[in-house]
C-alpha cells in the first residue's frame, strides 16, 4: 500500500461525526453540536493574521462553527477593544493573542491547536437546543427575542445563557504578516448583550425535555471614538449556553446558535455533521441533515436526491411525513426559527464502488432559496482514496481530475472519516493525501492513521 502527500500542507477536518441514529422527537434536531472558538485578538498583534487564516479553514470545512472574536486588551490601541462588557477578556484569562478557547473545554490553547480541537469538539453531541424568535426595531435600534432553551439529556448545575453581538466586514489597519491597512475583521464582538457572564436561568436539575423560556431586550449600543458605529445589516448574533464550574474557561458550553441580528423574510439553511462514509460494501450509511428555516416568516421546501455512482446501489430520505426512494420528492412547512432532520440513506448492496448522493432542498415561496449538501460513500476495495485535507479550497480538485481523465477508480472523504475510529485505510490500494497550502500539515491524529 502506498500514500501520496501533496507538497502543499494543510491542516483541517471537514464536517465531522457520522450519526447513524437519531430520536424521532424533534428535540434531536439540535443534537449537532455547533463548537464555539473564542479567541483574542488585536489590531496591534503581529501574529494575528496568521491566526485569522486558520479560523477562515476552519469555517470553510465545518460552516456551523460558531466565531468569536474579543478585540484587546481594554484600552490597548485596538479600535474595537471598547465594547460592553469586555471584562470577559480577564475573566476568560486571555493574555497572549492570539490564544482561543474551543467551547471552554479545551483551555487556553495556541493557534497550531484550534483545528484539531474543533474537529474533535463537533463529535460531542450538543445537550441544549435552543430556539429564538426575534425581531430588530431599525428606528429604536432595539433587538428583541424569545429564547427557548431545552434539556436534551437530564443535566444538573447552574446554567447560563450569553448574547454576543459581532460584526463582520470592519475595516481597519492590522499588524503583521497578512496584515496591511484595509485588513477586514470578522466576528468582531461589540456588544455582550447580557454582560460578560450572561444571565443564570437554570440551577438545579434539568430534566430531558423541560423547555426554559427567557426574554432578551437591547438597544444596540452607539460605539465610542475612533471605533466605527455600528452597521445593524453587517451583524449577528450569537447565543450560547453554559455550565458554571468555576473558571469561566473551564464551563463547557452545551450549544450555541448564530443568526443574524436583521433577519430576511425568506431564509432557510442546512447542515450535515458528516457528509463521507468509509465502509464495506454490505454497509449502509446513514447522513442526518438538519434543515432550519431561518427566516421570518414560514415556508415550504421541497426535497429531493440525485445520485452518481454504481448502479444497483439505493439510496431514500426520511422526514417526518415518511421515507421517499430517490426520484420522489416531499413537501416540509417549517415556521420561522424551526428545523427538522432528514435522514439520507445509501447501500451499496455488496457493490464495490464510490457514488456521491446530493441532497437539494428548493422554496416553494422563493425559489432562489435553495440549498444542495453531497455526501460521499465509498466502499472499501475501490483502488485509489483521495483524502480532502484542503481546508475546504477545493485543491483535492486537482487529483480528481487527473483521475477522471485517466478513468480512474476512486472515492474520496475528509480527513476526519478517514481519520475515525474504525477506518482502516489498509482497504486501499493507493491514498492520496491532498493537504492543500496552510500549516501544520499534519495532525497527530493523521500522522498515527498514516
Amino acid at each position: 500500500m502506498s500514500f501520496v502527500t501533496s507538497r502543499w500542507y494543510i491542516r483541517t477536518a471537514v464536517l465531522v461525526s457520522l450519526l447513524f441514529l437519531f430520536s424521532g422527537n424533534l428535540l434531536a434536531q439540535q443534537t449537532v453540536r455547533n463548537p464555539v472558538v473564542e479567541h483574542c485578538t488585536g489590531t496591534w498583534c503581529q501574529f494575528c493574521p496568521a491566526g485569522d487564516q486558520i479560523l477562515e479553514n476552519i469555517k470553510a470545512s465545518l460552516p456551523n462553527v460558531v466565531m468569536i472574536a474579543y478585540h484587546g486588551p481594554s484600552n490597548s490601541s485596538d479600535p474595537f477593544d471598547q465594547f460592553n462588557g469586555n471584562a470577559i477578556i480577564n475573566q476568560m484569562g486571555f493574555s497572549a493573542y492570539p490564544t482561543a478557547s474551543i467551547d471552554r473545554q479545551s483551555g487556553l490553547i495556541s493557534r497550531g491547536s484550534w483545528s484539531n480541537s474543533v474537529s474533535n469538539r463537533a463529535r460531542v453531541p450538543a445537550t441544549v437546543a435552543i430556539d429564538v424568535d426575534r425581531s430588530y426595531d431599525t428606528n429604536t435600534r432595539t433587538f428583541s427575542a424569545t429564547i427557548n432553551f431545552t434539556a436534551l439529556t437530564n443535566l444538573t448545575g447552574t446554567f447560563r445563557y450569553s448574547a454576543i453581538l459581532m460584526e463582520d466586514g470592519l475595516i481597519w489597519s492590522q499588524t503583521g504578516t497578512g496584515g496591511g491597512p484595509n485588513y477586514i475583521h470578522y466576528d468582531v464582538v461589540r456588544d455582550m448583550m447580557n454582560g460578560s457572564l450572561g444571565t443564570e436561568f437554570s440551577t438545579g436539575d434539568w430534566n430531558q425535555g423541560d423547555v426554559i423560556t427567557e426574554p432578551l431586550n437591547r438597544v444596540v449600543p452607539v460605539m465610542p471614538s475612533p471605533s466605527p458605529d455600528i452597521i445593524p445589516d453587517s451583524c449577528h448574533v450569537a447565543i450560547l449556553v453554559y455550565r458554571e464550574n468555576g473558571a469561566l474557561v473551564q464551563s463547557e458550553i452545551q450549544q450555541a446558535i448564530q443568526l443574524d441580528l436583521i433577519s430576511p423574510d425568506y431564509l432557510a439553511n442546512w447542515n450535515s455533521s458528516e457528509t463521507d462514509f468509509l465502509g464495506p460494501n454490505t454497509s449502509l450509511a446513514q447522513n442526518a441533515v438538519v434543515l432550519r428555516n431561518e427566516g421570518l416568516n414560514q415556508d415550504t421546501y421541497t426535497v429531493g436526491l440525485s445520485f452518481d455512482g454504481p448502479a444497483g446501489w439505493t439510496q431514500e430520505f426520511t422526514t417526518p411525513n415518511g421515507t421517499f426512494p430517490i426520484g420522489q420528492t416531499d413537501q416540509i412547512t417549517l415556521d420561522p426559527g424551526d428545523s427538522t432532520v432528514i435522514t439520507v440513506s445509501c447501500g451499496a448492496q455488496g457493490i464495490t464502488g464510490a457514488g456521491q448522493t446530493g441532497v437539494e432542498f428548493t422554496s416553494q415561496i422563493l425559489p432562489a432559496n435553495n440549498g444542495r449538501i453531497n455526501l460521499n460513500f465509498t466502499t472499501y476495495g475501490v483502488p485509489i482514496l483521495v483524502v480532502d485535507d484542503d481546508g475546504g479550497k477545493d485543491y483535492q480538485s486537482w487529483l480528481t481530475t487527473a483521475l477522471d481523465n485517466n478513468s480512474a477508480d476512486f472515492g474520496i472523504a475528509s480527513s476526519s472519516v478517514a481519520t475515525a475510529a474504525g477506518a482502516n485505510l489498509n482497504n486501499y490500494g493507493m491514498v492520496l493525501w491532498m493537504a492543500g497550502t496552510t500549516v501544520p500539515c499534519l495532525d497527530e491524529s493523521e500522522m498515527n492513521t498514516l
